[in-house]
């Protein structure tokens, strides 16, 4: 790129073949130009004094200050690069002596040349500095390894690497269930969301449709297509989408108690839920003993009486630190706010046995609901 004095100094990008001599010798004198710019920017930043090392180096022979000290073009507008660079490597040490001696004669004493002297064989060793031997610190404080980040599902399954987990199933997966036969319908085969697949990867894909899932199901094309998305996502074949739209339909349309009148999520709006609610709560020095002896003072109250003795059969380590946890589902209704903890059916498990299974269970949900409820409360003040 260079700028063409022929077309009143417009910048030109030169990208033929051959080269056209014209441009390359435009582009090069103004690569000169700016050499001889940044030189003088450099030695005028000096406020007392400035050393400058001349002489003949590698590949110096068309730099800014081979053109000053040494050369004399013969058209000053145009100099030839080519015989600058011929000129220059052709000096020896006396001629750009004898050049630069020229320019401090006529300096009036602001220049002094002074030959760099040649080396002595001597190698500089910087003198050694004193040492002393180094020492590490002892550590005598005291390790609190009861302090930690924990949650609910880690405290009861003793596994700590649970507690940056959200809650979730965390049986193990099943593989995908065979179609069962229906009584009374010899040679007919049937699915139905009771042998739908266990595991963390089920319950994740369950919670995902109902995070994104339109809750008044308007568009039930729409609906299923998003179902399809999901279970394609984690690993499941599209036949569970009737199922699983079907499951939808019950859940969002069952009534729930409100203050006054029975209400079901299908009326939520997508403002007023949110999903995957996080939360962190300190957490004091606290036992399996320690907590039942809370539920024991309520016990009759707001507890029933076997509560106590359930959460002290969970047998946790004392813990303190933060308690870590997740709400599948929170929402705003009529001036309420309600948590929402999802679970679904096992494998061949009818609702009959989701009740035993519940109720078998309960001193898990008591504590998780407890912990949940502690923390919505202590936020909405």
């Amino acid at each position: 790129m260079y700028h063409d004095r022929e077309k009143a100094n417009r910048p030109t990008i030169d990208i033929g073949f051959p080269v056209n001599e014209y441009a390359r010798q435009s582009m090069e004198q103004e690569r000169l130009a700016e050499l001889v710019r940044l030189l003088y920017v450099t030695l005028t930043r000096a406020k007392c004094r400035c050393h400058l090392a001349w002489g003949p180096i590698n590949e110096s022979e068309t730099s800014a200050l081979a053109y000053l000290l040494h050369y004399k073009p013969r058209n000053k507008e145009k100099p030839d690069l080519d015989e600058l660079k011929d000129f220059v490597k052709g000096l020896s040490d006396e001629q750009m002596e004898r050049d630069i001696s020229y320019l401090v004669d006529k300096s009036e004493g602001a220049i002094e040349l002074s030959m760099i002297r040649h080396p002595s064989g001597l190698i500089y060793k910087p003198p050694r500095p004193a040492t002393e031997m180094l020492t590490y610190r002892e550590f005598s404080a005291n390790i609190e390894r009861d302090w930690r980040t924990t949650s609910f599902t880690a405290i009861v399954s003793g596994r700590e690497q649970l507690a940056e987990l959200p809650d979730r199933d965390t049986a193990p997966e099943e593989q995908d269930p065979p179609d069962r036969q229906e009584p009374g319908e010899p040679g007919t085969q049937t699915i139905s969301i009771f042998n739908f697949p266990r595991g963390a990867r089920a319950g994740s894909c369950l919670h995902d449709i109902l995070e994104h899932v339109d809750f008044n199901l308007g568009s039930p094309d729409e609906a299923k297509r998003l179902i399809v998305e999901k279970l394609t996502e984690y690993g499941f074949p599209d036949k569970w989408t009737g199922t699983v739209y079907g499951m939808l339909a019950d859940v969002l349309s069952a009534p729930i108690m409100g203050k006054e009148i029975p209400f079901s999520l299908s009326t939520l709006k997508a403002s007023d839920r949110l999903h995957e609610v996080e939360f962190f709560a300190p957490l004091q020095l606290i036992s399996a003993g320690r907590l039942g002896e809370i539920f024991r003072s309520y016990a009759g109250t707001v507890i029933p009486d076997r509560s106590a003795g359930l959460i002290q059969s969970l047998g946790f380590k004392p813990h303190r630190g933060m308690l870590r946890g997740f709400i599948d589902m929170v929402f705003h209704y009529d001036g309420r706010y309600y948590p929402v903890s999802y679970t679904h059916l096992r494998a061949h498990e009818t609702p009959e046995h989701l009740v035993c299974r519940l109720l078998l269970e309960k001193k898990k949900l008591t504590t998780q609901t407890l912990k949940k409820t502690t923390f919505m409360c202590k936020t909405l003040g």
